[in-house]
């Protein structure tokens, strides 16, 4: 009764990521065109971060706004997506755009979501750090800096055990 329950549910998932990735290349001509439209609207992205719901708002820290406030364009891609009928559907790519300021260098800044699965069941999103270069004053005091890298080491840690592993089974 349960295994039924279990593949049942398993194929409603599957039908919904399938209509998922379906419905993200349909309408990608038309995000592209609202991107475009949202871009000639004066204060856009302030505006929207104004107004943002308390989940999103409770993480915006008060030194994070005049930042913030050079925010040009948001594009949201589902990057493992590649056509209608292949890819993760769930992983997606932000690329927050920005016009010169006085905390970065950067004119663009990416974020990508990894959707993962691990062998005791947990599903869910996995992101990388992102390495933002600062000009003369790091907004998250260093923070962000320390957990990229420690994330690169742990990978180099990884490619070499990898390594190690793969010669001692030579």
């Amino acid at each position: 009764m349960y295994d039924t329950l279990a593949r049942v549910e398993k194929e409603l998932a599957e039908i919904e990521l399938d209509c998922l990735r379906k419905t993200y290349i349909a309408s990608r001509p038309k995000l592209l065109e609202r991107a475009t439209a949202i871009e000639a609207i004066p204060d856009f992205w302030s505006t929207v971060i104004d107004e943002a719901p308390a989940e999103i708002d409770q993480r915006i820290q008060p030194r994070d706004v005049p930042a913030l406030n050079c925010l040009t364009g948001i594009d949201v891609e589902r990057f493992e997506v590649v056509d209608a009928d292949n890819g993760e559907a769930r992983s997606i790519k932000l690329t927050f755009k920005f016009k010169p300021n006085e905390w970065f260098h950067d004119e663009t800044i990416e974020k990508k979501l990894h959707w993962r699965m691990s062998k005791s069941g947990w599903s869910g999103l996995v992101s990388e750090p992102v390495r933002i270069h600062w000009k003369d004053r790091d907004l998250t005091e260093g923070l962000l800096d320390m957990a990229f890298n420690l994330w690169q080491k742990e990978n180099e840690l990884k490619v070499r055990s990898i390594g190690t592993s793969t010669e001692r089974g030579r």
